[in-house]
């Protein structure tokens, strides 16, 4: 079974917006399809605890994670979109590793900015955060690695802080004092777009109460 519709497909042809609920196997893509859902959004950490009941962050080889990710989209109808962390440890990793994922049937795939992530078992920095420039050019590696396939890149950081009450206390181990602000994630933001990414994401705004932090990301980062 391979995707009825890409991304592109199902968010240019609604005035809405595009519900992809978190799922991390076979059964729970099927569920989601049963009650309607047209996209889903694999999740690293529940991905890595459905397959290890472990810990949820760092467990994984990218290995497993795409063998994961290619039963999965291949199990449904639906458009996926997989949670790859930073992609790799370097732009040619991050190149090679989302090549795969494209061409495994995975209709998105998100580039984050935690450098906490490990991927393979290698430590991306021992900064919080990468850098806005090796993120950049782990963006730009996926942009390139998808040319061709109906694979949506989607430039996502983290770095804001705040949001739900849970994160606010600190994001998978991050200290709140090494959030980097609105300002910040809204630059990553433009920058993102700037090396070719489809779509943006920043992560923890609280729809319900962060309402002037949405309009400046609205009027600021294009798309």
């Amino acid at each position: 079974m391979s995707a009825k519709k890409s991304f592109f497909q199902l968010i240019n042809e609604r005035n809405e917006a595009l519900w992809a609920p978190c799922i991390y196997d076979c059964i729970s893509a099927r569920v989601a399809e049963a009650i309607g859902f047209e996209a889903a959004t694999i999740s690293s950490s529940e991905q890595t605890c459905s397959l290890t009941g472990g810990i949820p962050r760092g467990l994984l080889s990218f290995d497993e994670m795409l063998y994961s990710a290619e039963r999965i989209a291949s199990s449904t109808g639906m458009a996926i979109l997989a949670d790859t962390e930073a992609g790799g440890s370097n732009p040619m990793e991050v190149y090679r590793n989302i090549k795969r994922f494209a061409e495994a049937g995975l209709m998105a795939v998100s580039i984050e900015d935690t450098a906490e992530c490990r991927v393979g078992n290698v430590r991306v920095s021992e900064q919080a955060f990468l850098s806005a420039e090796q993120w950049a050019m782990h963006v730009q590696a996926a942009v390139e690695a998808v040319k061709g396939t109906d694979c949506m890149v989607i430039a996502r950081t983290n770095c804001k802080g705040g949001g739900a009450k849970k994160f606010k206390e600190g994001y998978f181990g991050i200290k709140p004092d090494q959030m980097l602000g609105l300002e910040e994630a809204i630059r990553r933001a433009q920058l993102g777009i700037e090396v070719g990414a489809h779509m943006t994401m920043i992560q923890n705004i609280n729809a319900g109460s962060e309402r002037e932090a949405w309009k400046k990301v609205a009027e600021r980062v294009p798309g």
